[in-house]
């Protein structure tokens, strides 16, 4: 991941009293904003969450909904000209870890976005499987510091993964 922010940075370009009830759950429109400046998009954080806004992509019992996260990908793809080959949903709760290990394992040329939980909910971005590793970016930590290519091992990725995601094949 080339840019990296945190939760705090990209509230601050934010009307605040407009945002003010999102401040602490940003992760999901954070993750979608990173990974298009990523690509290459201008795209800034009010576009992003304004659109995010228009299209109802968060609610308050079910935080982010991937598949609106997953449209606001696509919409500034396309308005911006950046080519990816798919964006897709992924709900893998009946799906044996075994078999999630084995899609991670063929993961180049893939970006994604997985759902966690720790103390609550979370999104982080999976840039890579090396081995038994996988390496993340996080916009969020106790000290609302950026971590990038922070390591977790597979299995233990697999004791807080909610089997939720969004991958985007470029």
């Amino acid at each position: 991941m080339n840019y990296l922010t945190t939760q705090k940075e990209f509230f601050q370009k934010l009307d605040t009293e407009k945002y003010r009830e999102f401040e602490n759950n940003l992760c999901g429109i954070i993750n979608i904003f990173l990974v298009l400046k990523d690509l290459g998009s201008e795209v800034s954080e009010q576009k992003i969450f304004d659109k995010a806004l228009k299209i109802n992509a968060f609610d308050v019992i079910l935080w982010w909904k991937h598949d609106k996260l997953m449209l606001i990908f696509s919409y500034f793809c396309y308005k911006e000209g950046i080519a990816y080959r798919s964006a897709e949903v992924f709900d893998w709760k009946f799906l044996h870890n075994r078999k999630m290990k084995k899609i991670f394992f063929n993961f180049d040329k893939q970006i994604y976005i997985a759902s966690i939980k720790l103390d609550e909910n979370h999104l982080i971005i999976i840039d890579r499987v090396e081995y038994n590793n996988i390496y993340y970016s996080s916009v969020w930590t106790k000290e609302f510091e950026p971590v990038e290519n922070k390591i977790i091992k597979i299995d233990d990725f697999f004791e807080v993964y909610n089997k939720r995601g969004i991958l985007i094949k470029l």
